[in-house]
C-alpha cells in the first residue's frame, strides 16, 4: 500500500471531518467553519491511499506559549514563532500502517519554522516523543491531561 502524504485543499474538509467524526465528541469534533482557515493556512497535510484520504495533520501557525485551542476558529497571530501540530488523526482501518509518522514528518520537513508544538492528549506522548518532540510542561486540557512538547530542528 502505498501512501502519500501531501497538502490538503479546500476539497479535502469533507474528507477531514468525516474521519474526525469518528474519534471526537460532538463539541470537540472539527466543522467545515473551523476547517477552512487552517487548511488556508497551507501548512495541513492529508494521507492518501488510492484515491481515498486515509488520514490528516492539522498544522498552523502559532506563538510558541499560546496554543491555539483544537477545534476553535482560527485566526493567525501578528508573530509567529512556531508551526502547531493542531490534530492528527488516522482512519481506525489504517493505523499501524505509519500512516501518522509519515504525516509528522511531512510537516517537521515543510515547515518554515524551526520550532514545532504539540499538546500531546490521551497519552500521545510516547508516539510524540519517537517523532523527536521532548515534553515542556503538563497541563490540564478540559479535565484531561495533556503535555505540551516541542521538537526544534
Amino acid at each position: 500500500m502505498d501512501i502519500i502524504v501531501r497538502p490538503a485543499r479546500p476539497l479535502d474538509a469533507l474528507a477531514i471531518r468525516d474521519i474526525g467524526i469518528c474519534y471526537y465528541l460532538e463539541n470537540c469534533r472539527e466543522t467545515l467553519h473551523t476547517l477552512a482557515p487552517k487548511i488556508a493556512a497551507g501548512y495541513c497535510q492529508v494521507a492518501e491511499i488510492g484515491s481515498y484520504v486515509v488520514g490528516y495533520l492539522l498544522a498552523v501557525p502559532a506563538e510558541a506559549l499560546a496554543l491555539p485551542l483544537g477545534t476553535c476558529a482560527y485566526s493567525p497571530p501578528k508573530k509567529p514563532t512556531c508551526l502547531y501540530l493542531n490534530t492528527l488523526c488516522v482512519a481506525v482501518r489504517f493505523q499501524g500502517l505509519g500512516v501518522g509518522s509519515q504525516l509528522v514528518a511531512r510537516a517537521v520537513q515543510s515547515s518554515p519554522y524551526n520550532i514545532l508544538s504539540v499538546l500531546a492528549l490521551n497519552n500521545s506522548e510516547r508516539f510524540w516523543a519517537k517523532q523527536g518532540f521532548q515534553p515542556l510542561r503538563e497541563l490540564n486540557y478540559f479535565n484531561q491531561r495533556g503535555v505540551h512538547m516541542e521538537l526544534v530542528k
